[in-house]
């Protein structure tokens, strides 16, 4: 996986980089952020797409059913059980500078 190229276009103003903390703690602004960057209108009906799209089932959610977006999810790869691939990925330099540039890891300087 080749995570620096993401890092590299960080700042291409072609590319819009959306923390999923930052939308589901900040919802409102944050898609409106993403709106004004697609220059597509915000709409009455974008914080409940959830009720209203065509896709009703897909495997890989719980439940299988859409649902609005949660907090829970947050900082969940931090949890025990996750540890042994949590430092599976931070062992590639590559991964662990893009926690760090997205400020979910301390960067070695702020340790």
């Amino acid at each position: 996986m080749e995570v620096s190229i993401g890092i590299q276009l960080m700042n291409d103003p072609r590319v819009l980089t959306i923390r999923y903390e930052d939308l589901v703690l900040d919802f409102e602004p944050t898609l409106r952020h993403i709106c004004d960057f697609l220059a597509e209108p915000y709409t009455k009906e974008l914080p409940t797409w959830y009720s209203t799209t065509n896709i009703q089932w897909q495997d890989s959610w719980i439940g299988g059913k859409v649902r609005p977006i949660f907090t829970t999810s947050i900082g969940r790869w931090r949890r025990t059980r996750y540890s042994s691939v949590v430092e599976t990925f931070l062992s590639k330099p590559q991964a662990r500078e893009c926690l760090e540039t997205l400020g979910y890891i301390p960067t070695p300087e702020e340790c």
